[in-house]
């Protein structure tokens, strides 16, 4: 298997370069987001000490540029194009499968939809070059230097555990998916219920109120919102109070199910919080606001 040939390059080499570029660079990104945060982050999609898109991205530059890599201009354009179009593409599926944007280059200039970035491009054509003519041959003396029986014995079960840390952290991310589903869904019986009672005028300020929906800061301004509705009731004083009790308990059990939901995570959630800080949902990006102010209330404690 380990002799299988693409593009004249054995399997054997192309495993270990990938798995070796995954290391590195998620030394790379977990140094300079810790750093940035003063607090160690393991980065990167998975839960091992690999980012697999480095790894698969010098692998694929290396395999189609090596005819060509005593050409700097045509190593750092080549380059340029393909890690960019593979950031772009691995963004696209991840978002469309786990229906969260998980880096967003929307505040640099010259961006494709947040995806890719001009400044990021330039860096992956400046980093081909300097793999190409720095990094790879060390690479390969690396390689060489494994003996060839142990590696692959060592790239079984490498590939083992790395199968195991992929399903892993899929299965959880398809629960994190329904955990954001059952928030939208138990938004959704608020506002089923707010238009019930008609503590809003009208649907579109309840649409508006909840685009930024905001757990805290709807509990924290429900008494004085419900006080200000009462005062607008034709209702006696009596009936009034118990209207105001029976929607307040309501309204609180509703939200109570929400920040429940809410609260309740793994420990892969936790990390995807931490290692992307920029994350974005597409569906509400407010559920993800309440998920982190929840988690520091929790931690604040």
């Amino acid at each position: 298997m380990w002799e299988l040939k693409i593009c004249n390059f054995e399997l054997y080499f192309l495993f270990y370069n990938f798995m070796l570029y995954s290391f590195f660079g998620w030394i790379y990104e977990s140094t300079f987001v810790s750093v940035k945060n003063r607090t160690f982050v393991n980065r990167g999609f998975l839960n091992g000490p690999v980012i697999p898109i480095y790894g698969a991205g010098a692998t694929i530059v290396y395999m189609f540029l090596a005819p060509i890599q005593d050409r700097a201009a045509y190593v750092f354009v080549g380059g340029m194009l393909i890690a960019t179009a593979l950031e772009y593409i691995t963004s696209y599926v991840m978002e469309k499968l786990f229906h969260a944007k998980w880096w967003d280059y929307s505040n640099m200039k010259y961006n494709i939809k947040g995806r890719v970035c001009l400044l990021a491009s330039l860096f992956w054509g400046f980093l081909s070059i300097l793999m190409t003519d720095v990094l790879q041959p060390k690479m390969n003396q690396l390689i060489d230097k494994i003996p060839r029986h142990t590696g692959e014995i060592l790239g079984v079960f490498l590939t083992l555990v790395f199968l195991v840390d992929f399903v892993i952290t899929v299965i959880y991310t398809v629960q994190w998916d329904k955990k954001l589903a059952e928030m939208e869904r138990i938004c959704d019986e608020l506002t089923e219920y707010l238009e019930g009672t008609k503590l809003y005028e009208t649907k579109e300020e309840i649409k508006t109120r909840f685009e930024n929906f905001s757990l805290v800061a709807y509990a924290e301004g429900l008494k004085e919102h419900l006080d200000e509705y009462m005062r607008r009731s034709d209702e006696n004083k009596e009936e009034s109070g118990k209207r105001r009790e029976e929607m307040e308990s309501r309204i609180q059990s509703i939200l109570k199910k929400y920040r429940r939901r809410a609260e309740l995570g793994s420990f892969v959630e936790n990390r995807f919080i931490k290692a992307f800080p920029t994350m974005k949902l597409t569906k509400n990006e407010s559920f993800l606001k309440d998920i982190k102010n929840l988690k520091k209330h929790k931690k604040g404690k």
